[in-house]
């Protein structure tokens, strides 16, 4: 059976007859099948519940803060970017000019495929650029249409985690219908490998510089497939008998041919004939240059340009990681003091160590349970320092929040400050009392001289 519906509702008139020794298989499909349903729909849920509600907040604090700083001048035209448009118009101008060009060069076409060609243009590069186009337009979504689209478009573009999911469970409604779309869910382990991602962001991170070196693969198939098809036309096969239909005799025909080959091999020499001579003729030193020059620039530059960009790009990534490892485990997250700074104290041994203060005294989540606490609590009910706290959450300040200290260190500090008062009074007191010892001596040698006298 091709799918699950069509075992089940099968009208009768397939010719795919389901055995009796597969309809076991079937119903495990079935069950395996309404339980991985439910699984994505249970965490698309969570996902959303969750997810969604921080993209609102973050696009409405950013609303609130611009009106509030003033730094962006809604009158001025701050909140919009008309500059965004600028690289789409060039974009709509390419594929309006592809749409016509392929009509007029290729009026053999079907309107079939020409409308998929078409297709391809407008929703696989011209929508997808024109939504991104539009975010960047928007700087601050201040109405409602734009605080809706924003949402959503953030959503998608930056809650990556959720927006795999939706897609798998999109997948896993669809297997029901096509079976291959259940192996296509086993793609969810990018979702769960942080060392996947990491793969996945070495495509992505160099993206654009992707994106220009798959360009000048572009250029470099259509000057060879266009020169190829001017001085060796009659060296193109694809190995059939037939003269008349074998190799290719137009540009496009071309460079699918030498763009399908190239690429697997990164040289022509395998869709061409090659030499049917080994004297040095024109021809044969011009075709000669012609595969060995493609080989070099295509099969070992570009190539490799393309793994070094991947490569220097996971390089990054295990750098950044590194760092950010470093960073969580020597720094505060909470104060920002650095663990070397932290032991410069010299606190006693009783006091918290580090790891103690970061994980202990100033836990992130500690912190994230008070202002939770603070928010549900009414405001009546607050005391000095609640109140004092709940005002600043309101104003968006973070004074509440210590930077470089805790209570250990203050403690210590106050501690060490009466010990010192404590050692300068005592040493004050015994300077004291030496003085007046002193003065008490002299007045008695005096008083004995002036008897004598």
């Amino acid at each position: 059976y091709s799918s699950v519906t069509d075992a089940f509702f099968d009208s009768g008139d397939s010719e795919v007859v389901i055995r009796d020794d597969y309809v076991n298989s079937l119903y495990m499909t079935i069950v395996l099948g309404a339980i991985n349903f439910t699984g994505y729909v249970i965490i698309t849920t969570f996902l959303g519940i969750t997810e969604i509600p921080i993209i609102i907040a973050g696009i409405d604090q950013l609303v609130r803060s611009t009106k509030r700083e003033g730094t962006l001048k809604k009158a001025d035209g701050d909140y919009r970017n008309p500059s965004a448009w600028n690289a789409w118009f060039v974009t709509l101008i390419f594929n309006v000019a592809f749409v016509f060009m392929h009509k007029w060069n290729y009026p053999e076409v079907s309107s079939d495929d020409a409308l998929v060609i078409n297709l391809v243009m407008i929703c696989g590069i011209n929508v997808p650029w024109t939504l991104s186009c539009v975010r960047s337009y928007i700087v601050i979504p201040d109405t409602p249409p734009t605080r809706i689209f924003t949402i959503i478009y953030d959503t998608v573009i930056t809650k990556s985690f959720f927006r795999n999911h939706v897609i798998l469970l999109w997948c896993s409604t669809q297997g029901f219908q096509r079976n291959y779309f259940f192996s296509l869910m086993l793609l969810d382990i990018f979702s769960i490998s942080e060392i996947l991602q990491d793969v996945i962001r070495c495509v992505t991170l160099p993206g654009m510089k992707l994106v220009m070196v798959s360009y000048l693969f572009i250029v470099t198939f259509i000057i060879y497939s266009t020169y190829g098809l001017q001085s060796f036309e009659h060296l193109f096969t694809y190995g059939l008998d037939d003269p008349d239909e074998d190799g290719c005799h137009s540009v496009i025909s071309c460079f699918w041919y030498v763009t399908w080959n190239g690429v697997q091999g990164g040289s022509v020499g395998g869709i061409m004939a090659g030499l049917t001579d080994t004297e040095t003729t024109t021809d044969n030193l011009g075709f000669l240059l012609y595969d060995l020059s493609f080989f070099i620039w295509v099969g070992i530059l570009l190539f490799n340009i393309v793994a070094g960009l991947m490569l220097d790009a996971f390089a990054e990534i295990r750098e950044e990681a590194d760092k950010r490892h470093e960073i969580l485990s020597d720094t505060c997250f909470v104060c920002g003091m650095e663990r070397k700074d932290y032991d410069n104290y010299h606190l006693p041994p009783s006091y918290p160590s580090f790891d103690e203060h970061k994980d202990g005294d100033h836990d992130v989540f500690k912190y994230i349970y008070f202002v939770d606490y603070l928010l549900n609590k009414e405001a009546t009910e607050h005391n000095g320092a609640e109140s004092y706290v709940n005002a600043q959450l309101a104003n968006d300040e973070m004074l509440w929040v210590p930077v470089q200290n805790s209570c250990a260190i203050q403690f210590n500090s106050a501690i060490q400050q009466l010990t010192a008062e404590r050692a300068e009074a005592k040493a004050l007191e015994e300077e004291a009392t030496a003085v007046g010892g002193g003065k008490k001596k002299r007045s008695k040698t005096e008083r004995r001289a002036r008897r004598r006298r």
